[in-house]
């Protein structure tokens, strides 16, 4: 069984990178597919435009976290980051799910 390093770090751009170059080289012609967990903002939209660069097809998903209803919530965009994100996956012809 093949096992990827794990990315933890966000906005180290050249670790992601060197992880989807290992993607590509390990697991290109299996027919995997992949999905981004893309925010709205600057790291994760690279994301999906390295994986394009690299060859694949993500699926882009959007998590709404859904606290609107709590007392205390404090306002989020999450409009603007959804907006973002359905462009971000219009631009690369990408699948873009909300969950």
């Amino acid at each position: 069984m093949k096992t990827t390093p794990t990315y933890t770090g966000l906005g180290s751009v050249f670790y992601l990178r060197r992880n989807i170059v290992y993607l590509y080289n390990n697991w290109q012609n299996e027919g995997m597919e992949i999905a981004a967990l893309v925010s709205g903002g600057v790291d994760s939209s690279v994301v999906v435009h390295q994986l394009k660069e690299a060859g694949y097809e993500p699926v882009i998903f959007y998590i709404r976290i859904g606290m609107e209803d709590k007392e205390g919530y404090i306002a989020c965009p999450s409009e603007e980051d959804v907006e973002i994100t359905s462009y971000v996956a219009r631009k690369y012809g990408c699948r873009f799910e909300q969950v």
